[in-house]
């Protein structure tokens, strides 16, 4: 990247008697070379041309310098193919020149990268000879194909050919197996050029068990089950190994006033950190509580836009936030509403009325905009009453005790549910010898 020259430099101005406006008569009082006389015979500053521009055409006594802003080469595709000519950052006497930058083909990498000055320049990339050479590392855009040559032919004597040469791969050789007859023996004695020797082992422990006696070359190696750690108080403290049991330590138990900042794992035991002090109730609230395996959390109480909403309370308790409500409008005409008038922390509640079930029920208080209706059971008569009164949607069924027919009385009329018992008097006959008298 260029940088930018804070320094204007002014050189010296040649003025030409025979390049000047022929038009226009010099002013003797411009300060040459620093002003020019211009088309109304006054003074004017030359013009001075920024460090992005060149000198189109220079000032004579009657003509102001023209300045053009120079071509600006295309960063990713072109380079500046000349350095600039001038005597300085603003003064430079010719545009830049750009040229196409130098694209590598398919067999070539860039062995040099292009600059603003300078062309990008493109070598062919190495081929590695077939059958004797391998890559060892692919070629990229900037960086060329590297071979080398295969390795010789193993020992077959004392090694096998683990891996065949390729273009891409080196021959391997790899030493000859030698069986320990402590704990193998193998099935050949002399293996052929590309295979190695088979050794096969004793017996080896399973993945829950370790060697607990060592094996030797006429008797097998014998196992004992792995100690398994109880992960729910213990983590494994050492690993096992083929010839080593495993070891548990108890899990530490965080203080009352930590948390488990991370849990145990099967190897590793748990770890605790205090919990963070409490928060600055006066403008944050507990947003999550510390628990045995989390931090205090504190944020920051949200703030109520009071010409729109209303909050629920002015100092919410230590774990809840200050919480906003828009206002509602109205009840409409089935609600009735608690307050006429909500209060700075309560809005206006509406509540739909309820309605008596006129089967059961009979309304004792009629609903107002601010209270609601209030209905009561209607009395049931028992079997000793009728309905003397029938019930209305506003007033309850009355009751009244049947008539009871004294001893000189019997029942002329029955009851129903709505009518009472009817008595009449009883008429009582004498009977004599010569007459029947009743009374």
């Amino acid at each position: 990247m260029r940088h930018a020259h804070t320094l204007v430099f002014i050189g010296a101005l040649t003025l030409s008697s025979a390049s000047h406006d022929e038009s226009v008569s010099q002013n003797p009082n411009c300060l040459l070379p620093l002003q020019f006389t211009n088309s109304d015979g006054e003074c004017a500053d030359v013009t001075q041309c920024k460090e992005v521009e060149f000198e189109e055409d220079w000032p004579t006594a009657t003509r102001d310098r023209r300045c053009k802003l120079m071509r600006v080469c295309d960063p990713e595709t072109e380079y500046q193919l000349y350095s600039l000519t001038g005597t300085a950052p603003g003064r430079w006497d010719s545009d830049r020149l750009c040229e196409t930058l130098t694209t590598c083909n398919s067999n070539e990498y860039q062995s040099k990268f292009p600059t603003d000055t300078s062309n990008r320049e493109c070598l062919g990339l190495t081929t590695c000879n077939v059958g004797t050479e391998y890559q060892i590392k692919g070629p990229t855009n900037t960086s060329d194909r590297v071979c080398d040559p295969w390795r010789s032919e193993c020992n077959y004597a004392t090694q096998w050919e683990s891996l065949a040469p390729t273009a891409s791969n080196n021959r391997e050789c790899t030493d000859l197996t030698t069986c320990n007859f402590a704990h193998e023996y193998y099935t050949r004695e002399t293996p052929i050029e590309t295979n190695n020797r088979v050794c096969h082992p004793f017996i080896d422990c399973n993945s829950n068990e370790y060697q607990s006696t060592v094996p030797t070359a006429t008797n097998n190696r014998e196992c004992a089950a792995l100690t398994t750690c109880d992960y729910a108080h213990e983590y494994q403290s050492k690993a096992p190994t083929d010839t080593s049991n495993r070891e548990c330590l108890g899990l530490t138990t965080c203080d009352p006033s930590q948390f488990e900042s991370t849990a145990p794992t099967a190897i590793a035991d748990r770890e605790c950190d205090p919990w963070r002090s409490e928060c600055n109730y006066a403008n944050e609230y507990q947003s999550a509580d510390p628990t045995a395996t989390n931090n205090r959390e504190c944020t920051d109480l949200t703030t109520c836009n009071f010409a729109h909403e209303y909050y629920t309370r002015e100092t919410p308790i230590e774990t809840n936030n200050r919480v906003c409500h828009a206002l509602i409008s109205e009840c409409n005409s089935n609600e009735y509403y608690t307050r006429e008038i909500p209060i700075e922390t309560n809005n206006r509640v509406c509540h739909s009325f309820i309605e008596c079930n006129v089967a059961t029920e009979y309304q004792i208080k009629a609903p107002t905009d601010s209270s609601n209706r209030v209905c009561l059971g209607l009395t049931t008569c028992d079997t000793s009453q009728f309905e003397s009164t029938a019930p209305t949607a506003i007033a309850d069924r009355e009751c009244l005790d049947l008539t009871t027919c004294a001893n000189d009385e019997y029942e002329s009329t029955e009851p129903t549910d709505f009518t009472d018992r009817v008595c009449s008097t009883l008429v009582r006959s004498i009977t004599f010898d010569a007459c029947t008298v009743s009374f």
